[in-house]
């Protein structure tokens, strides 16, 4: 009977991101995603991911360009909100910092 290492047993385990409400992952974030607002301004509203954009360097400088999912924390999120219309630009690295910006199931 082989007997495995350590070393071997380790590499073959599964990755899983432990992630909650207020401390959301990249990978959970994409178009369509919803979050709950809780901060003074238009409190307890319900905005959507309309847009993702990041940013990729390239011959000439960099190139902002529309992507699915978020991909690094320096991507633009487009929301809307549902209940006013109201539409904001952040970045992704402020949204998921901050404890106003609650992620939806």
């Amino acid at each position: 009977m082989a007997q495995t290492s350590k070393a071997e047993s380790w590499r073959d385990a599964p990755i899983v991101v432990y992630t909650d409400a207020i401390f959301f992952h990249k990978s959970q974030i994409r178009v369509g995603s919803r979050f709950l607002h809780l901060g003074r301004r238009a409190p307890r509203t319900t905005w959507i991911v309309q847009r993702v954009w990041t940013f990729t360097s390239e011959k000439y400088g960099r190139v902002r360009q529309y992507v699915a999912n978020v991909r690094t924390l320096n991507d633009i999120l487009e929301l809307r909100c549902e209940e006013t219309g109201e539409e904001r630009t952040i970045r992704f690295q402020y949204c998921s910092y901050s404890s106003i910006w609650r992620l939806q199931d």
